[in-house]
């Protein structure tokens, strides 16, 4: 079980703030979806802000209650998983875990600011921090690489077994 608040929250609590902040002067319709060219698509802001802000909320409370849930132990897949869950290592197991699953929310949020930055700065709206797009561009692509390379060699990576255990287990 979680004994501290993910230090991700902050950042939860970033992106509804700058959400809030940015709503009542964007357009009615805003950049949704962009390339490196530029927009290519738009959607109601009554609809895009929402979602933005639902997908931060709903990944982190549904993450934070699946790492704090002692019970998924049984539906878990990780290397190493009987070594990792012995008694005498599981509570510092699911510690770790809850590390991991709150970098990858933490970077989630950095990806919805960015969204939201990208979105306001595309439709001319006022931006809290007014950065050059291919800026905002290399942070968004940042944020995605170590969120689906960096963060899952970090993970299996950091489940291998010891070197003392790997050698005990060569030796049968």
């Amino acid at each position: 079980m979680l004994s501290r608040l993910p230090w991700s929250t902050p950042l939860l609590l970033l992106v509804v703030v700058v959400a809030a902040w940015q709503y009542p002067s964007l357009p009615d319709i805003v950049v949704s979806h962009w390339g490196f060219d530029g927009p290519d698509g738009w959607a109601p802001k009554r609809q895009f802000v929402p979602v933005v802000v639902g997908a931060a909320l709903g990944l982190h409370l549904l993450l934070g209650w699946l790492s704090g849930a002692n019970w998924a132990a049984r539906y878990s897949n990780f290397p190493n998983k009987s070594y990792w869950l012995a008694p005498e290592r599981a509570a510092s197991t699911w510690e770790r875990m809850a590390g991991y699953v709150d970098a990858t929310l933490a970077l989630m949020h950095v990806l919805m600011l960015t969204v939201l930055h990208l979105s306001a700065q595309m439709s001319g709206a006022p931006v809290l921090v007014p950065i050059p797009l291919a800026a905002a561009h290399a942070i968004f692509l940042t944020a995605i690489v170590l969120c689906c390379v960096v963060l899952p060699v970090w993970f299996l990576l950091g489940f291998r077994l010891p070197a003392a255990e790997r050698r005990r287990r060569r030796r049968g």
